[in-house]
């Protein structure tokens, strides 16, 4: 597994969790001129004919995906495609199964492919806004369901409507709607997935036993998830039942052998949890501030980073974007962090897309521009280092180098940039930096901190690698 995968526990959780919400959708809807969209050639059966193996196919990828075989998943769902290459479900289905596969590019474009797909009735609303939340429009993917709803999205499958707002009202921090949307999902359909996402409001909200009982449940009715374990886990360490947290620690180990990089020990988990607990803290800024207030969403952004989720941290980036207008200093490192996240977790489609925009919205005056071009690949590593003219612009400057050649598959070279900055902050203390000093230090800046993290993470990954060659 590879360290773009152990990264994402939630967004895989959701993908493959958003796959089997499809197993009963079998009314896919087709449009004029799709063949030529999708560069398939169009079928040679009868449309009924096509329709039924187009099903068949899409029936046998859920077969093969729920054995976890995603490569024989990919086969089929793509042969229902080619009969149906219009069907929005079944592009969804396919992008979960390029997630879990970690070929994320092809993931996006699929989903992104969907949106071309003019949506007709109630039904295409909500794939619609499926579509979205997969890439992180909520609200877009808000509206969306607002007007699937009002074209009459009821019956059996109204639960994962009220399932999917009250995950995409957590995102953007409503708790309180969120809860009372999940509630109405649950009792139409208990599923593992919506007490998942009610006990984390609830865990933000700061009611953690309310939140424990939630997230019991979610367990109960499995199928057993990483994302449930490790919400878990961390709850019980925030409620200071550490034997317990113990356990649940180690069956989610068991369950994302992957993790081992990232908290391989019960004080790498420790430290998740404390983190953890600022996490929320600034979850409930936001919620409070009902979005108004973009500091907090900044602060949990960093956050993010510093634990190496960088899916989500690069959606906070954005966020703030959006909330400040790409406005000043803090606006073009938001965009430099944004661009860095979703470049380590696969999405290099929205990277692209943030380096379009911040050509043309960042302004130009402001540090750190110089590294927004190299990031984008308007400017070299050494003439990026020629206009860090300070020791704090050349902190950062290797920070998203080092970050830059993670994304390239250059972990040592990278190492190696992170520890000249261990090295500068620890003779900066060495030379007595108080701590009333600290902020105008380069201890004291985020980029030192998101350093420490990164290059503790990189040695253990290469450490491990070491162990297996040695094999």
């Amino acid at each position: 597994m590879t360290m773009s995968s152990k990264l994402h526990l939630s967004i895989s959780c959701s993908l493959a969790l958003l796959s089997a919400s499809l197993a009963n959708l079998h009314m896919p809807a087709s449009f004029p001129g799709s063949a030529a969209l999708a560069g398939q050639p169009q079928a040679s059966k009868s449309n009924k004919d096509s329709q039924k193996t187009a099903v068949q196919y899409f029936k046998r990828s859920q077969d093969f995906s729920a054995a976890g075989r995603s490569d024989l998943a990919l086969v089929e769902i793509t042969r229902a495609i080619r009969l149906k290459p219009d069907d929005i479900s079944y592009l969804i289905a396919r992008a979960s199964i390029f997630e879990a596969l970690e070929r994320y590019a092809e993931s996006e474009r699929d989903l992104e492919r969907a949106l071309h797909i003019t949506p007709k009735n109630a039904q295409d609303y909500y794939l619609r806004a499926e579509t979205l939340y997969g890439l992180k429009r909520f609200q877009s993917a808000l509206d969306s369901l607002s007007r699937a709803e009002k074209l009459g999205y009821s019956g059996k499958r109204l639960d994962r409507l009220y399932r999917l707002r009250g995950k995409i009202l957590y995102k953007l921090g409503f708790l309180d709607r969120s809860i009372d949307s999940l509630g109405k999902a649950i009792a139409i359909k208990p599923t593992s997935i919506a007490y998942l996402y009610k006990g984390r409001c609830l865990k933000e909200k700061g009611d953690l036993q309310k939140a424990l009982v939630e997230l019991n449940e979610a367990e109960k009715l499995g199928p057993p998830s990483s994302s449930v374990l490790l919400t878990r886990a961390l709850l019980l360490y925030r409620l200071k039942k550490l034997d317990q947290a113990k356990v649940a620690y180690k069956k989610w180990k068991t369950l994302e052998p992957g993790a081992a990089s990232l908290y391989p020990d019960w004080k790498a988990f420790c430290y998740l949890g404390e983190t953890d607990t600022k996490i929320d803290y600034y979850s409930n800024l936001i919620a409070l501030s009902a979005g108004n207030n973009a500091d907090p969403v900044y602060e949990r952004a960093l956050l993010y980073l510093a634990l190496a989720r960088y899916d989500e941290a690069a959606g906070e980036f954005q966020r703030y974007l959006a909330m400040t207008g790409w406005k000043g200093r803090a606006g073009t490192t938001a965009v430099c962090h944004a661009i860095t996240g979703f470049n380590l977790c696969g999405r290099s489609i929205q990277a692209q897309k943030l380096v379009n925009t911040g050509k043309t919205r960042l302004d130009k005056k402001f540090w750190p521009y110089p590294i927004f071009r190299y990031l984008s690949g308007s400017l070299d590593l050494k003439s990026l280092i020629a206009t860090s003219t300070d020791s704090k612009k050349l902190l950062q400057t290797r920070y998203f180098a080092a970050m830059n050649l993670i994304y390239h598959n250059q972990p040592e070279a990278a190492l190696s940039l992170l520890k000249r900055i261990e090295a500068e902050g620890e003779a900066e203390a060495g030379a007595g930096a108080t701590s009333s000093k600290l902020t105008g230090s380069i201890r004291g800046l985020d980029e030192f901190q998101l350093a420490c993290s990164e290059a503790d993470r990189l040695r253990h990954r290469l450490s491990l690698n070491k162990a297996v060659r040695s094999r």
